[in-house]
């Protein structure tokens, strides 16, 4: 029996985005609380749907034509818009949780390039710092501190693939003040330099 596995960072979907989706599907999902079943049978009901899916981003990434990025993820979304609506959550998050991750995720978007702090956000929810870390990772899967960074290295990653600006320059905008730091934990989570990931898209 043969296996493919098909691997992308939540970031590719918009995970970071501060709208309804993001909040109420994405970072669940990436939080384990959406929770599909291993093997989905050729009987079920999506099942052919799921398969062209598959298929589709095969072949798309097979033949790598212009925009093909965009038709990947439409794919990946198509997919998980299906197992969503096949299998329910098997933990349900109150709209008041719902929305207020929605607030945090939009203030995260707009200060990300700043020095956001724990203190910071627990402030602008009203709460105790202890009471919104557990929230946030509750909410999430992820710590504060983790996600704020894995933030910043996706939105330096697009600037790298999109912009031909000064690496120093992308690394200040997306919010490290540090370079060294900054190819540090760039190639920590991508496994190459700033520069490795520039050459490799041909920038």
């Amino acid at each position: 029996m043969e296996y493919e596995n098909i691997i992308f960072e939540m970031d590719f979907l918009g995970e970071g985005a501060a709208d309804l989706c993001a909040g109420e599907f994405l970072v669940p999902l990436a939080a384990g609380k959406l929770f599909p079943p291993v093997q989905i049978k050729p009987e079920e009901v999506h099942y052919d749907s799921l398969k062209r899916c598959l298929i589709q981003m095969e072949e798309l990434c097979e033949t790598k034509e212009n925009a093909y990025e965009l038709g990947v993820k439409a794919a990946v979304l198509q997919i998980i818009f299906l197992l969503i609506r096949m299998y329910p959550s098997r933990e349900i998050v109150s709209s008041p949780d719902r929305e207020q991750l929605k607030e945090v995720l939009q203030e995260i978007s707009v200060k990300s390039s700043e020095n956001l702090s724990v203190a910071d956000m627990a402030k602008f929810c009203g709460w105790s710092s202890s009471h919104f870390m557990r929230w946030f990772k509750k909410m999430t899967g992820d710590s504060f501190t983790s996600y704020v960074n894995d933030r910043r290295l996706a939105e330096a990653a697009e600037a790298l693939c999109q912009t031909d600006d000064k690496i120093l320059t992308i690394a200040q905008d997306a919010g490290f003040m540090n370079l060294s730091n900054f190819n540090r934990q760039f190639k920590k989570r991508y496994g190459v330099t700033p520069r490795e990931y520039r050459e490799m898209i041909g920038i």
